[in-house]
């Protein structure tokens, strides 16, 4: 989840990002939401199912004059991550299903239509730069632009695995015979083989990102050593 620190000193150590998922609790909530809406509409007739993605942006103020005092003023206003660490840079996604259809075709109780909404939230740094030289101000701009990249990758995972719910969701179904019961069952073991495969691939993409040769960690120690 973290990538790796541009710094030996561990009184500077800062983490370079963290991606905080609440897919899991998420998919729980939309299950119980689901099976409650399927008791509900069943029978209702057809409607347009959607994919309905909200992103907003928030900041914490940091200041420095270089990239240690930079790096000091993360550590102290950043959000924990994992153990010591603290996450420069952040993306908190969840999601819901609302407005589930659902009619009986062929002694099978099947989903017409859904709404599956995600929302994204991305945290980073606003960093007061009075004082701060030109080099310094160089570095920052090319670290920054990199964390924005960085999160809003996390973000397209997420839109990715969203429209793959909504897919699943839709080809969900359950028995009549059992008075639909199954169906819920059904859902859930797929929400949740899909929520361990997002957050695997989350993982990955931060492992990546943590390579020592990487382009995240040449940034991190540019911004780190710039007077």
């Amino acid at each position: 989840m973290y990538t790796r620190n541009p710094v030996t000193n561990r009184n500077e150590a800062v983490a370079a990002r963290s991606v905080q998922h609440t897919w899991a609790q998420a998919l729980i909530i939309a299950f119980l939401t689901l099976s409650m809406a399927v008791a509900i509409s069943l029978f209702a007739g057809s409607a347009h199912a959607r994919v309905i993605v909200k992103e907003s942006t928030k900041y914490y103020s940091i200041k420095g004059r270089t990239g240690v005092e930079i790096y000091r003023s993360i550590g102290l206003r950043s959000q924990r991550g994992a153990g010591v660490q603290h996450a420069i840079a952040t993306t908190t996604s969840s999601i819901s299903i609302k407005n589930v259809k659902t009619k009986v075709r062929r002694s099978r109780c099947i989903v017409v239509s859904a709404d599956v909404r995600l929302n994204l939230v991305y945290r980073y740094p606003r960093w007061n730069r009075r004082g701060a030289s030109a080099r310094v101000r160089k570095a920052w701009k090319a670290f920054y632009a990199h964390a924005v990249r960085h999160e809003e990758t996390h973000g397209a995972i997420a839109k990715k695995y969203a429209k793959r719910i909504h897919r699943e969701l839709l080809r969900t179904t359950g028995r009549v015979s059992r008075q639909c019961s199954d169906f819920g069952r059904n859902a859930e073991r797929k929400f949740k083989r899909l929520a361990s495969r997002l957050d695997r691939e989350q993982k990955r993409f931060d492992r990546r990102e943590a390579r020592s040769f990487s382009r995240n960690v040449r940034l991190q120690r540019a911004l780190y050593t710039a007077r």
